[in-house]
């Protein structure tokens, strides 16, 4: 279907739900020839601009947890959270929040679980002076 098509089709079925004086259909029309314009065509204006952190990125790494960009969830790791909730992987997730300033390895796990782990090996392990 051509854009005259459409247009016609979409000021056709308007007035048969909603009240409209005939001598705005000439309004009518150009408002959704250049909504369907906008719509073939956006405009560098319109573009997706780069996302917005639910929390500060200082502020999304803390010693006991990590807190998700996308909606301030906070969990020892994301990487469940990230595909659950928001459908992606780690590595779309890095690639989103880099225009940010998000580094590649902040992401996915805050270093408590590894110390956590260090100290309980320190802990099992007998050392010699």
């Amino acid at each position: 279907m051509s854009d005259r098509t459409h247009v016609a089709a979409i000021v056709a079925s308007y007035p048969k739900r909603n009240a409209i004086a005939y001598d705005r259909l000439p309004e009518l029309i150009a408002s959704v020839a250049s909504a369907l314009d906008n719509a073939a065509n956006p405009s560098p204006a319109n573009a997706e601009k780069s996302p917005t952190p639910a929390v500060p990125i200082r502020r999304s790494v803390l010693p006991d947890r990590i807190i998700c960009l996308e909606c301030s969830h906070s969990g020892l790791t994301l990487k469940r959270h990230i595909f659950a909730k928001h459908a992606l992987t780690p590595d779309t997730y890095c690639d989103l929040w880099a225009e940010t300033g998000l580094s590649n390895g902040r992401a996915r796990l805050h270093d408590a679980p590894q110390r956590a782990r260090q100290n309980a090996w320190a802990r099992t392990t007998t050392r010699c002076v």
